[in-house]
């Protein structure tokens, strides 16, 4: 709980609360040369956990980025049937202002299904396309979909 990421002596960003992910851009910290990238957690007493202790518990993970970038958690399908087909909605979020992205659906041997493509404005796309009879997740049939996401952008040649 109340972690503090410092980069070179100075508060970069944080999260005040445990048990979750996080992730602080550095970027505008970082100097030619070296770095010191810190990461402060603060144990504060009585508290409302189960478990009372301190500490990070999860990785801690250093991701370099290029400035235009699909966002962290920044892919969000939905579905709802309509008889035997399903329309899938995909809500991308970008660190760009425009630029395609491009979605790719595979089953579970590797086949592509579909490639879906959206324009994305003010970094956000948001595209739907039927699924024909596709087959239902079930404990006896656990059926599963691989969805790639690539975003490239006009100075760049690919995501």
């Amino acid at each position: 709980m109340d972690s503090t990421v410092y980069v070179n002596g100075v508060r970069a960003g944080g999260r005040r609360y445990g048990y979750s992910c996080f992730s602080v851009d550095i970027s505008g910290y970082l100097r030619r040369g070296g770095n010191e990238i810190c990461v402060r957690v603060r144990y504060q007493s009585p508290n409302s956990r189960w478990y009372s202790g301190a500490g990070i518990i999860r990785n801690v993970t250093l991701r370099r980025t290029d400035k235009r970038h699909i966002c962290e958690n920044g892919v969000y399908i939905a579905s709802k049937q309509y008889g035997e087909n399903w329309i899938v909605i995909i809500e991308t979020q970008t660190e760009c202002a425009d630029g395609r992205v491009r979605h790719s659906v595979f089953d579970r041997s590797g086949k592509k299904l579909a490639v879906v493509r959206a324009v994305q404005r003010d970094g956000l796309s948001r595209v739907a396309f039927c699924a024909a009879k596709p087959v239902k997740w079930e404990p006896e049939q656990p059926v599963t979909y691989k969805m790639v996401t690539a975003l490239r952008t006009s100075s760049a040649s690919g995501a």
